[in-house]
């Protein structure tokens, strides 16, 4: 028996959908977060297991779709009391970290960056 601490995504419709919403972000924005995905699928039910955007994403970036930046900021979601979530590239709009840095500027929220894989330092 096998364990996993992230969970797969079962309902192959509930993947479709996340992977065509990450899509869109990635051919609109040049940087974007969960958070954005969050308010992207907002219409759409709850997913399944909250924990399900951190496959979907990864899925895209083995797509080539987006890229991950080496900054993050706190997250606007309530339920997830202000912890680092990272801020994603767009491959295909060729994101930089400049956009990175214009997004948090835009958003008004803290910026963060991992300095060691241990621990956050908020500046």
């Amino acid at each position: 028996m096998s364990y996993s601490r992230t969970p797969k995504i079962q309902d192959n419709v509930y993947s479709a959908m996340l992977a065509a919403h990450i899509e869109l972000l990635a051919y609109k924005l040049r940087a974007f977060t969960t958070d954005d995905l969050w308010d992207a699928i907002a219409h759409v039910s709850e997913p399944p297991e909250p924990r399900v955007l951190g496959p979907a994403m990864l899925g895209a970036q083995q797509r080539k779709l987006i890229a991950p930046s080496n900054m993050v900021v706190t997250s606007c979601r309530k339920a997830c009391h202000s912890r680092p979530i990272a801020i994603w590239l767009s491959v295909p709009l060729s994101g930089t970290i400049m956009d990175a840095a214009e997004l948090i500027a835009r958003s008004k929220r803290t910026p963060q960056i991992p300095l060691l894989p241990e621990g956050i330092v908020t500046l």
